[in-house]
């Protein structure tokens, strides 16, 4: 499916800024997704507004990057695995 490339810029904060393109087609502003590791493992993260056409992983984030041991500059490549509900699979490469 549909492939998106991270480099995390603060994973221990709050938030994770996504590509514009990416996000106005999968994604909405304050609707839940699932970010899914390569375990299959999943997390509820909020979608919210970044500007007027980017968006950013809010609340849940910071969850998923301590659980998932994430750190500053880290490079994951993030998956499409299903539209509705959007479930993205994010792994580091």
């Amino acid at each position: 499916m549909l492939l998106l490339f991270l480099k995390l810029t603060c994973p221990r904060s709050l938030v994770q800024y996504i590509n514009a393109e990416f996000a106005s087609k999968y994604l909405k502003v304050n609707v839940a997704v699932k970010l899914q590791n390569c375990n299959g493992e999943q997390w509820d993260v909020c979608c919210t507004r970044l500007g007027r056409s980017g968006l950013r992983f809010g609340k849940g984030f910071f969850k998923f990057a301590t659980d998932n041991n994430l750190s500053n500059g880290d490079k994951c490549k993030v998956e499409l695995i299903q539209k509705t509900p959007v479930v993205l699979q994010l792994r580091r490469v």
